[in-house]
């Protein structure tokens, strides 16, 4: 075969040799046919594709199958922000009236109020302890306090209805959590203040202890030194 690039009669004559290892040397007009016959008509070297990996010409066809690999779409550097419910109401122009009365849709991290007994054990695991179920007689609800201190949350659950329920939650350090706006313990008081200020409940709110919505059904935030310690969410009178 001839190589790419060299000469090709001395290329041809050059790879020849004698089973006695004597270089056989040939006449060009011997030669002369054979390079007419590989040049072919157009005077060129007859191309076959090169064998993957190797420099060498090949008339064998690859076997290879061709690459199906597709790119993976890029992960996005940080988990998307949640939506800060205030922020979607007033935007919605629901009124402060309105925005009030469904402050108990907050979330506190992943915790809501009416979120199943089986939902928050998902999320937290079995509590450390539970109250005996008792009843209270303004509401009839059955309810028990499950606490979960390590983790810093405690709910009480109804168990009056065909599913036990979440009435109300608590939530203090160490949990990490936040509302939808941010707020979690640690925060600032003023930091809490420019996003909620405008629905506390202006009876029932003095500096320490801030209520957001109404008692009957609403969001409490705590603090001590200028910093969140608790945040509450349910009724805190009946």
């Amino acid at each position: 075969m001839i190589k790419s690039g060299g000469a090709p009669g001395a290329a041809f004559s050059a790879g020849l040799r004698s089973a006695q290892g004597v270089t056989m040397k040939f006449s060009p007009y011997l030669i002369l046919p054979y390079l007419f016959i590989t040049l072919g008509c157009t005077g060129q070297p007859t191309k076959t594709p090169a064998t993957e990996g190797t420099n060498a010409p090949s008339t064998k066809p690859s076997s290879k199958p061709a690459s199906t690999a597709t790119s993976k779409p890029a992960l996005p550097a940080t988990a998307p922000k949640r939506t800060c419910l205030i922020s979607k109401w007033e935007e919605e122009k629901l009124g402060t009236a309105k925005i009030k009365q469904q402050v108990t849709r907050e979330l506190l991290g992943t915790l809501r109020l009416d979120m199943t007994a089986d939902a928050i054990v998902a999320l937290m695991g079995q509590p450390e302890t539970k109250s005996t179920p008792r009843e209270e007689a303004a509401t009839g609800y059955i309810l028990s306090e499950w606490k979960w201190t390590k983790k810093g949350v405690s709910a009480s659950l109804d168990s009056s209805g065909k599913t036990t329920k979440v009435t109300f939650l608590s939530v203090s350090a160490p949990f990490t959590g936040t509302t939808t706006c941010g707020i979690g313990i640690g925060s600032t008081v003023e930091a809490m203040k420019k996003i909620y200020d405008k629905y506390f409940d202006r009876d029932f709110t003095k500096e320490g202890n801030y209520v957001v919505g109404s008692i009957y059904g609403g969001l409490a935030f705590t603090s001590k030194d200028n910093r969140i310690n608790q945040i509450s969410m349910g009724a805190f009178a009946e």
